[in-house]
């Protein structure tokens, strides 16, 4: 396992597996590519998730001077990584996150991150509103209830002392939870074996659509400033000052060597393969994520509900398995079927880069997971498959992210205009 974090993560796989989001591909951006590219750029955005796009976004619309140039290099296609495979939520941290900041940084670092989390998740709903109709209906951005159910008796137990502990340093937040009982999850919402609930405003959206949009817009709005590049993954970054003053960085692709003043790593999970010193501080994370028919039997609370099934992790000594106790789910707006992720799988399948594989076993129990958590009132025996794949994630050792200038002693080269955003600890949508 140790040598699994502490690997090179590599480049994203050119085969990977299809995500149900990515179909169709965007039909102007999805896979854009200049005739030759740039041979400067003041701004090198390394990766095209949302963290890419926020970072592209707020350059072009807040940067100074105003002329400055952005190019988005991207390894596959647009959005093709982990904001294009996810689950499609846009959640707040749980309070058992607010409790173990307190536990590791204090109640005051803790109401801080959480503060910005909930401020991020606001702007995040506002996205896609704060251009057009037209990206609102594409996005399918919508404010829902998110309904936590509590797997086992332990978890149910501190789920409700953290939610209190919460409300407690958090008091704009009070009153924001409601609780509910064992048998008022069954017979009202048709969840099998849970011990009680929590709900709690939250949001949904079609990642891929979204991003997408709002990239596709920011072209619309700086065509003279912004070039997106996909298919073009980045193979090294040198430095070199006495060659060009203006631009030190030389970034090899190859389609060709872009210059550069700054480099912001937007990688996430593929960060340490051009930053190998962060190799073991951030790494990989790989899960599965599937699309699945459930018949007309479920209500449509597709601009109601999002759900997560939560319960102590657990390690199966005679399977290997780890049940790693985090499903997630929602209903498609488009068609009533069901988004939902979180599969049982071995330790060695987790700490992983590539996502043109998933594993047999986690396939199998992810196409059980809606008969796992859902009486039959709601969903068929065997619901069927309409896409699974997998998606690469980040995780870092204190479960923080890196955001902020990169010093020489982590990149390597004398330089300080390298910049990262990532290692989101599987918060990266807010």
């Amino acid at each position: 396992i140790t040598a699994q974090i502490e690997a090179d993560p590599g480049l994203p796989q050119s085969n990977s597996t299809i995500s149900s989001w990515q179909v169709p591909v965007h039909p102007d951006v999805g896979r854009i590519q200049s005739e030759a590219l740039p041979q400067f750029s003041d701004y090198i955005v390394i990766g095209s998730g949302v963290a890419g796009c926020g970072v592209v976004k707020s350059l072009l619309e807040n940067s100074s001077p105003a002329n400055s140039s952005v190019t988005v290099l991207e390894a596959r296609g647009l959005c093709s990584g982990a904001t294009g495979r996810n689950g499609g939520q846009l959640v707040k941290p749980y309070p058992s996150r607010f409790v173990q900041l307190t536990q590791d940084f204090g109640v005051d670092v803790a109401v801080k991150v959480f503060r910005l989390a909930n401020h991020t998740l606001e702007e995040m709903h506002k996205l896609a509103s704060s251009y057009d109709d037209q990206l609102c209906e594409d996005a399918a951005a919508r404010r829902v209830t998110k309904m936590v159910a509590f797997m086992d008796q332990e978890s149910w137990i501190q789920g409700q002392k953290d939610a209190k502990f919460y409300e407690e340093h958090m008091p704009e937040e009070r009153g924001l939870f409601k609780f509910f009982t064992k048998e008022q999850m069954e017979k009202e919402w048709n969840v099998k074996g849970s011990y009680g609930g929590l709900s709690f405003p939250s949001g949904v959206c079609w990642p891929y659509r979204l991003i997408t949009g709002v990239f596709k817009r920011l072209q619309d709005q700086f065509p003279n400033r912004l070039n997106i590049e996909t298919n073009t993954p980045v193979t090294t970054i040198l430095y070199d000052e006495k060659a060009d003053p203006k631009y030190p960085y030389i970034i090899t692709t190859p389609r060709g060597i872009v210059k550069a003043t700054h480099v912001i790593h937007c990688t996430n999970g593929h960060t340490g393969h051009l930053l190998p010193r962060l190799r073991g501080k951030i790494f990989p994370m790989r899960e599965a994520m599937s699309a699945q028919d459930v018949g007309d039997k479920m209500p449509d609370m597709s601009d109601q509900m999002s759900w997560t099934f939560l319960e102590e992790p657990k390690f199966d000594s005679k399977t290997g398995m780890i049940r790693i106790g985090w499903v997630y789910g929602l209903q498609n707006r488009n068609n009533g079927g069901f988004w939902i992720g979180g599969e049982d799988r071995r330790p060695e399948e987790m700490i992983a880069s590539d996502d043109s594989v998933i594993s047999i076993q986690g396939k199998v129990d992810l196409e059980t997971k809606l008969t796992q958590v859902f009486n039959q009132n709601w969903v068929p025996k065997q619901p069927e498959i309409q896409g699974i794949w997998t998606g690469i994630m980040a995780s870092t050792g204190d479960t923080l992210p890196f955001v902020g200038n990169l010093p020489a002693s982590v990149t390597g080269r004398p330089g300080k205009g390298e910049w990262i955003a990532g290692g989101w600890n599987q918060y990266g949508m807010t």
